[in-house]
């Protein structure tokens, strides 16, 4: 690898990871009661990050990546072993809603050490 590919490389995997801190930790998802799935389900889908197809489009955008967004969506999310799906119980992942289409989730693979190292400082901005 180029170092200036890796250099990239590296300034992606960490807007990737946190995306998934944020959306995990300051800005958890929410389900309504109007949704008709399981509390379980519910449950699960709160659990996880989502990256959806135009956030990995817009950091292809941002830093001039040449793979196709479905490559490189794939490359970050299941071939690096960083994150792994979690099993919500929603066959495929996807569901048929029209609030909610994709389900996917992820989760990073190792010891995230995040709230220890800020604590509470974006919860007490944020309420």
């Amino acid at each position: 690898m180029r170092k200036e590919t890796y250099k990239t490389y590296k300034l992606v995997m960490q807007e990737v990871v946190g995306k998934h801190n944020y959306d995990v930790y300051v800005n958890k998802r929410k389900i309504s009661d109007s949704v008709r799935l399981k509390k379980e389900v519910k449950e699960k889908l709160c659990e996880g990050a989502q990256f959806s197809d135009s956030f990995f489009h817009s950091l292809k955008n941002h830093y001039k990546i040449k793979f196709s967004v479905k490559e490189f969506k794939n490359k970050i999310l299941n071939q690096t072993r960083i994150f792994a799906p979690i099993d919500n119980g929603i066959k495929g992942g996807f569901l048929n809603l029209p609030q909610i289409r994709s389900c996917k989730q992820y989760t990073l693979t190792y010891d995230n050490l995040w709230i220890e190292y800020f604590g509470n400082q974006f919860k007490n901005k944020i309420s």
